[in-house]
């Protein structure tokens, strides 16, 4: 039932399609890797969203984020994180966050399709998350998520978890990632059938070619779709504003065969940022389905 519902947001051409369940999951809260082709496994984040991109995110200081994503149909997606360097004695830098997707009303009929009134579909995920291991060259962290959901009537609940592993080898500027994310399982079906979680393995790099100029790279492979790559880069024209760009390979499953399927898979944005504020922007073409437009607050503390 709930990959059928919601298989307008995650549009998959893998024979595995379909198959997992809570796929709100796999938006990133965060327009700077949004703007990036979601690439941020290897990639050195910061402010209140680092975390949820890997748990080995490491954050000076505390910071918070705000973001919102507009999804085609009206559909809306939202987040607020807060992240801090020792929350606790044994942990590095720790972080919480929330996340949720609302669809509005949407109109019910039958197998003839009279329509029957309106029902709705609300996904929200609780998140806590810490670097626990920190030296010279490695961090290390984890996660644990709570998941809720409700499609019409019915309710699902379920418990998910996230590794992360960021290494800086001897080579100036570049750091390499490993992150399992979205495993666990469904403890309340929203029916009879439980769903898979949407577990995505990967591996991913990011190197700071200069002070200004950042390069990442990622492949993955959910469970529920083809392996698959980002590529990313981030530019800092000045102290203030910041351009980005990048390439998701999943936007060959958004061509339709239309005349803005060139665009597919491709994303830019930028960021603005003065004092202890920054404002991030990313805007994603997904052809004929529609546009993505994400907009991230950050107030480091």
């Amino acid at each position: 039932m709930l990959p059928l519902i919601l298989s307008f947001l995650i549009i998959n051409a893998s024979p595995d399609a379909g198959t997992a369940g809570f796929t709100f999951l796999k938006f990133t809260p965060s327009a700077k890797e949004a703007a990036m082709a979601n690439t941020s496994i290897g990639l050195e984040s910061n402010g209140g969203f680092g975390f949820w991109c890997n748990p080995s995110s490491i954050v000076k200081g505390s910071a918070v984020s705000l973001g919102y994503l507009g999804l085609p149909a009206g559909i809306q997606y939202g987040a607020v994180g807060y992240a801090k360097s020792k929350p606790i004695s044994f942990v590095q830098s720790g972080g919480i966050g929330v996340t949720f997707l609302n669809s509005g009303p949407m109109k019910r009929t039958d197998e003839a399709g009279n329509e029957l009134g309106t029902f709705s579909v609300a996904y929200a995920c609780l998140k806590v998350a810490g670097n626990i291991i920190q030296d010279k060259n490695i961090n290390a962290g984890a996660g644990i998520k709570v998941l809720y959901g409700s499609i019409d009537s019915f309710m699902g609940f379920g418990l998910a978890g996230d590794l992360g592993i960021r290494y800086k080898p001897t080579i100036q500027g570049l750091t390499l990632g490993v992150a399992v994310k979205n495993f666990g399982y469904q403890v309340k079906a929203f029916d009879q059938e439980k769903d898979k979680l949407p577990l995505d393995v990967g591996i991913g790099a990011g190197y700071n070619a200069s002070n200004d100029i950042t390069l990442a790279f990622d492949v993955h492979k959910p469970i529920d779709n083809r392996v698959l790559f980002n590529l990313g880069v981030e530019g800092w024209a000045n102290k203030y504003v910041a351009l980005r760009a990048g390439y998701n390979s999943l936007g060959e499953d958004y061509k339709t065969g239309g005349s803005s399927d060139i665009m597919s898979g491709f994303s830019v944005g930028l960021g603005v940022k003065y004092l202890n504020y920054q404002v991030d922007y990313s805007f994603t073409p997904m052809g004929d389905w529609g546009r993505l437009h994400h907009v991230t607050l950050f107030l480091s503390l």
